[in-house]
């Protein structure tokens, strides 16, 4: 039992002395060299997250799930391209940093969803005892960085695949990016990361006949006459509306940073009437603004001093703003909003 005991102290000493270089220098279409000086980086994660290199977190681990991609190019190479270095998923990140090798430089590209080990969907493999997490992260929780010349997390920009659970509020999600980095000027890396949330509230006034259907992100409600009013609020990632938002989110806001990313998504106001008769009331696209809410208000004609429905009007009127966090955009009104009776009287008024 000692003779193994000390097989397995010694086998440890030897893969822990181990090099970066020389673990890459065993995988296929390796191009760092082997013998150059290597560095421990630690890696941060700034911007519209905590920055956890000026204030780590005391706990060892949580219910986060960090996904990292890391790729390496010759430095001085201006030809050169990307190739993959390194990847790995953390619940972990108090202590997180990667060895890095001299005459290269380094691109990070990771993304965090929030509550992800509860909310992204995960199989276990019994034959391995592993679970692995899908989308974005499509890999193993592992708690460190695996170097391999291949994409060992799926794809990091793609949309997270939730559980059933996740219905109207999704959780937060981030994704950053840093390039070029050179880890023999720099002893951290700092990631900014982005929010990359939206959101809708949608609310729909009392009508006095048939059914209204609102059909708008790959969802649909509904109210009938004589149901009380309908509000929905929901919070969703931008990728919801384009599944390559992401990748288009961190080039379009670094380059032009005044500019704040949108997606659309197409927005359906069916009214269906009690005389079996359907009426598009909208059909058009509608703007969502990265960490803002997008208000939208589909009201029934009504009486100015009651504010209640006028019985046999069928006049429906729809309006779009933004809200939420931050402060609210131009009101977009379709449709004529007065009653009848406001109507005569501003008639009245002009021929005076």
């Amino acid at each position: 039992m000692k003779q193994l005991a000390g097989f397995a102290l010694m086998l440890f000493a030897f893969i822990s002395c181990t090099s970066i270089t020389e673990e890459l220098g065993q995988l296929e279409n390796n191009d760092v060299a082997e013998g150059n000086k290597e560095y421990v980086v630690s890696i941060g994660m700034g911007g519209e997250m905590v920055n956890i290199t000026d204030a780590p977190l005391t706990k060892a681990s949580g219910d986060d799930l960090y996904g990292f991609q890391v790729y390496v190019k010759k430095k001085g190479d201006e030809s050169a391209s990307y190739n993959y270095y390194a990847y790995g998923l953390f619940d972990d990140i108090s202590d997180l940093s990667i060895t890095l090798v001299d005459g290269y430089l380094y691109k990070f590209v990771a993304t965090c969803v929030i509550d992800g080990k509860n909310k992204i969907n995960k199989y276990y493999n019994s034959s391995t005892g592993i679970i692995q997490y899908y989308y974005p992260f499509g890999t193993s929780l592992q708690n460190k960085f695996v170097y391999a010349t291949f994409s060992g997390c799926s794809d990091l920009a793609s949309p997270s695949d939730f559980t059933s659970d996740v219905v109207d509020i999704e959780p937060d999600r981030y994704y950053g990016e840093a390039v070029n980095f050179d880890p023999s000027l720099a002893e951290n890396i700092d990631i900014e990361m982005l929010k990359c949330m939206t959101g809708m509230k949608l609310v729909v006034s009392k009508i006095t006949e048939g059914e209204l259907v609102i059909s708008i992100n790959n969802k649909t409600y509904s109210i009938a006459a004589g149901d009380s009013e309908l509000e929905v609020e929901t919070v969703f990632e931008l990728t919801h509306t384009d599944w390559y938002a992401l990748r288009y989110l961190w080039e379009y806001e670094k380059i032009s940073p005044k500019q704040t990313y949108s997606t659309t998504d197409w927005l359906t106001v069916t009214h269906k009437h009690s005389y079996n008769i359907n009426e598009v009331v909208y059909n058009d696209y509608v703007t969502f603004t990265r960490n803002k809410q997008t208000l939208i208000k589909v009201n029934t004609t009504t009486n100015s001093e009651t504010e209640e429905p006028i019985e046999g009007s069928n006049k429906i009127n729809i309006s779009l703003e933004d809200a939420g966090e931050l402060q609210p955009g131009e009101e977009i009104i379709i449709g004529d909003s007065t009653t009848e009776e406001e109507e005569t009287t501003e008639e009245e008024t002009t021929e005076e």
